[in-house]
């Protein structure tokens, strides 16, 4: 019996492992079909676009020659009609010059073969004699040497034909794949931040310094839908996200549970400064799924406090009214940089005006600085934790000062209560400067952090600021 038991256990594991086995393999056979799918999809779609490429360039050039032959050959005709009309004049003159000499000579030996010794004779002679006399028989027209005139003749490269052969015979190469590719797309609040590297193989530029490289980074909202390896008008697709020398680009302000297409690119250019036209091959597609929402303003419940834009990521202070506006609850200000914009300055600098990350919310507080689990950078550049100012000053809010906070969470301890207490790093940036702060938001109680807000308060109207 207990054999039997036995057998039934391990044939229950055996089908157990056969059946996670062929899950593996369907896996692997989806991966493997979709690796079939884009070296047949590519090559249809290149295979496409080569055919195309040389279609247009035979048709370019096609056009190309018959408008070079034609206005060669308009040349040809001017110079042969304007060489020409003056020779055909002259030579109109030297014909009626002959006919009127073979005229004379006509008539004048129709006279002497008359009786000349008549009265009648003579007269024919003395009229013959009076016509020759107004006639120009010593005068002959300028007739130009044959170097004078144009001999007309075309002139070619003696080995442009060749040069254009062997240019077509190399243009075009086949890439078997784009020498970069990304390589991660981590999500951050209301964007990913895309990285990418060269793959091996094509990355001179780890052994050859003075070789440094463009990249351009491009998306759109959407997924890439192969029309049967027919191309796509992708050029009115994707938009230009990134382009400089950098390695990785944070995108940003992209709409929640969405699917976003990435793809790269790249040229090369020297320490001299001289660049590349030629980009190359786009990267594999990446997609990426944007789960979380990005950060932004909650509406305020009056209409006098302060006035939003830009899908409530602008807040605009509108009256003196003192008021502090919220963030819209977010699960992601723990972990992820939260960077605010000062676009314009308020009319004036007061005591309490603040931008800060707070644990309560209260939209009539009048003083968020004084509070316990808060952290606040003042408009006058000093920064106060629960309530107290710390020693550490940054320069003044200004338009154009970029405000940043990060919290990290350090480590829980147990107090005496046997509650944990939650430490946080909290990293801000103002400016060209940055600090970094232990943070107990929570000193008693369990830390919740759907309480966590960011948030601002000014007295005076004209404070402007935006999350970016």
């Amino acid at each position: 019996m207990l054999i039997m038991e036995q057998k039934i256990q391990y044939a229950i594991e055996t089908i157990d492992s056969a059946r996670e086995h062929k899950c593996e393999l369907e896996g692997r056979r989806k991966q493997l079909s979709s690796a079939i799918s884009q070296v047949t999809s590519t090559a249809n779609i290149t295979r496409h676009e080569v055919e195309h490429y040389f279609e247009l360039m035979k048709e370019n050039m096609s056009c190309a020659i018959g408008s070079r032959l034609k206005a060669l050959l308009k040349e040809i005709d001017h110079i042969e009609l304007e060489a020409l009309d003056p020779l055909k004049d002259c030579q109109l003159l030297i014909e009626e010059g002959i006919e009127e000499a073979a005229s004379v000579v006509t008539s004048g030996e129709s006279i002497l073969n008359e009786d000349i010794e008549t009265d009648e004779g003579f007269c024919h002679v003395s009229k013959f004699i009076s016509m020759t006399d107004s006639l120009a028989l010593d005068s002959l027209p300028e007739v130009p040497s044959a170097t004078e005139v144009p001999s007309i003749s075309a002139v070619f490269s003696s080995d442009f034909v060749e040069t254009i052969s062997k240019a077509v015979k190399n243009e075009g190469v086949i890439s078997r794949r784009s020498p970069v590719q990304i390589t991660d797309l981590s999500p951050i609040p209301g964007g990913v931040i895309a990285t990418w590297a060269c793959t091996e193989e094509e990355d001179d530029y780890l052994t050859n310094a003075k070789v440094k490289y463009l990249f351009r980074l491009q998306s759109f909202r959407g997924k890439i839908i192969s029309n049967k390896g027919k191309p796509t008008k992708e050029r009115n697709i994707f938009k230009e996200i990134y382009c400089g020398p950098e390695m990785s680009c944070t995108v940003k302000n992209l709409a929640a549970n969405s699917i976003y297409t990435f793809r790269v690119s790249r040229c090369q250019y020297t320490e001299s400064g001289s660049i590349s036209r030629q980009w190359s091959p786009w990267s594999v597609y990446q997609e990426k799924v944007t789960v979380m929402p990005g950060f932004t303003w909650m509406p305020p419940k009056d209409e006098e406090s302060y006035i939003l834009s830009e899908k409530n990521q602008v807040a605009l202070k509108k009256s003196g009214l003192v008021r502090v506006l919220y963030s819209d609850a977010s699960s992601f200000v723990v972990g992820y940089p939260i960077s605010f914009k000062i676009d314009l300055e308020g009319k004036a600098r007061n005591k309490c005006d603040c931008i800060g990350l707070c644990m309560k919310r209260d939209p009539d507080a009048t003083g968020m600085h004084t509070k316990e689990g808060t952290i606040c950078m003042m408009a006058d550049g000093h920064i106060w934790f629960n309530g107290v100012r710390s020693h550490t000053k940054f320069p003044k809010l200004s338009r154009g000062l970029v405000v940043s906070f990060c919290l990290q969470k350090s480590e829980e301890k147990q107090s005496d209560s046997k509650h944990k207490i939650t430490t946080f790093r909290a990293a801000l940036t103002i400016g060209e400067y940055q600090a970094v702060f232990d943070w107990i938001p929570v000193k008693s109680g369990t830390f919740n952090p759907q309480n966590l807000a960011f948030c601002m308060l000014f007295q005076s109207s004209g404070w402007k600021v935006s999350i970016v």
